[in-house]
């Protein structure tokens, strides 16, 4: 190992061979290539950003997927083929560490919940880097978030980011299962980018439903209200008392969404017409001619 030290330093501070001290490395069993890289690979990425990159990609990947003779495999699990043993590479570098982030997240079981956090912090920084963009090489074990990021897959714009944000929300936390994060820093990282998509997102897995429609109320939103009650008004009534007093108090006219709500507060029986009278008679704005055909068949059914 020493020597492998030695022979580096010369390379890449005597003589700055950059392109030869990558060759080296990769010659290197995988244990002293991942030692030499992480020593030495913040200064080659300033350099050969695309070449570190790709190198500390290989080394993250499993021992049988590098080929090493048994004798010298080292176990997935080794603590220096951790991801977070090479993200200080990349400091300064933000696109460079997604693409790494992106391509490793496949093969690192273990560190995959740190990994998709920092893939979000990244994908919803606005600020990421300017420059060339590295491109998205092909990868086998490319995980399904990205693949169904076909949109995004080559830009690396806001846009197509926050997009690529929310299909790791999505998919990284699967129907019935446990999210592949920490959703409460998920939550702090959309709310602090203003990323509703993903905050309403979080907020309805975590049965947060009043925040869902206070989000679509403050933006104003009133189709997003209808439907976010349409979907989630059976599991808590409650949310088509907030959404018949909100649309009543606007000063658009929301007399076809209020209608829209009462037909299907009636058919599921959400609330009673009591208090659905009460709700809308709170709220001057709405005439009687947008209830009387709710109150007739009220009346109707009763007698």
């Amino acid at each position: 190992a020493g020597e492998h030290d030695w022979y580096l330093r010369i390379l890449l501070e005597d003589v700055c061979r950059y392109e030869e001290a990558l060759a080296y490395m990769l010659a290197l069993p995988p244990p002293a290539a991942r030692a030499a890289v992480q020593k030495y690979g913040k200064v080659m990425a300033e350099h050969k950003p695309e070449e570190t990159t790709d190198l500390c990609i290989r080394l993250c990947r499993p021992p049988e997927q590098l080929q090493e003779p048994s004798a010298e495999a080292a176990p997935a699990t080794d603590a220096e083929a951790h991801p977070d043993k090479f993200v200080h590479i990349f400091m300064g570098h933000p696109r460079w560490l997604l693409r790494f982030l992106e391509h490793i997240s496949g093969v690192c079981a273990a560190d995959l919940p740190r990994v998709n956090g920092t893939m979000l912090e990244l994908y919803l920084r606005p600020d990421l880097e300017s420059g060339a963009s590295p491109a998205p090489a092909p990868h086998p074990h490319r995980p399904p978030h990205l693949h169904r990021a076909e949109a995004a897959r080559d830009d690396c714009s806001y846009e197509a980011r926050k997009k690529k944000a929310s299909v790791l929300l999505q998919a990284q936390w699967p129907e019935g299962g446990t999210a592949a994060y920490d959703v409460d820093h998920a939550l702090v990282l959309c709310q602090m980018h203003h990323f509703s998509e993903g905050s309403m997102y979080l907020y309805e897995r975590l049965g947060l439903y009043q925040e869902v429609l206070a989000a679509h109320m403050a933006a104003g939103d009133a189709a997003g209200v209808l439907r976010c009650c349409s979907r989630l008004g059976q599991q808590e009534p409650d949310l088509w008392v907030e959404a018949l007093s909100w649309f009543g108090s606007r000063e658009t006219d929301c007399s076809h969404e209020v209608k829209e709500a009462l037909v299907h507060i009636e058919r599921g029986q959400l609330l009673s017409p009591l208090l659905v009278l009460q709700t809308l008679a709170a709220n001057p704005k709405l005439t009687l001619s947008v209830v009387k055909d709710y109150i007739a068949r009220c009346i109707t059914e009763d007698t």
